[in-house]
This record gives structure tokens, C-alpha cells and sequence, in this order.
């Protein structure tokens, strides 16, 4: 369940993005790493939300990918790794 209170901007960003869209928050889990969150339901499906601090603005991955830069790419592999 999201509860309390945003802990950074694209933490902030993603919320007011999901009010604004009428997700019932109390039914999902979000969890954000740097400008990345996973959104994920009760059913166990999940989404990525992107937050873009240049445009201040927050996309489903899907949808960001093509904004996704060379710095984002190269902070996934140094986790995978």
C-alpha cells in the first residue's frame, strides 16, 4: 500500500502522476530507485514509471523508452552487475 510521504522529486512526480490518473493508491506498491519506479497491483502485475527531471514529467517505460538516456542504460547494468 503507498502511504506517507515522498522521499524525493521523481518519487513526488510519480505519485501526483497516479492521483492525476485516479489509481487507487491504498491498492498498490510502489517502489522508486533514482528516477525509476516499479508500480505493482495485488494481482502481482507491475508497471515502470519513469520520472524525467528535465522535462519534470513521468512516462510508463514503455512509453519512455525512446527518452531514455546513455547515463540511465549504463545505471541498470553497474546494478545488474
Amino acid at each position: 500500500m503507498i502511504t506517507g510521504r515522498a522521499e524525493s522529486i521523481a518519487e513526488y512526480a510519480m505519485l501526483r502522476w497516479l492521483k492525476e490518473r485516479n489509481f487507487a493508491l491504498e491498492c498498490f506498491d510502489l517502489t522508486v530507485s533514482l528516477n525509476r519506479g516499479v508500480l505493482k497491483d495485488q494481482m502481482g502485475e507491475s508497471m515502470v514509471l519513469v520520472y524525467e527531471p528535465r522535462t519534470k514529467s513521468v512516462s510508463v517505460k514503455d512509453e519512455a523508452e525512446k527518452s531514455v538516456k546513455g547515463e540511465d542504460v549504463c545505471l541498470e547494468r553497474s546494478q545488474a552487475e
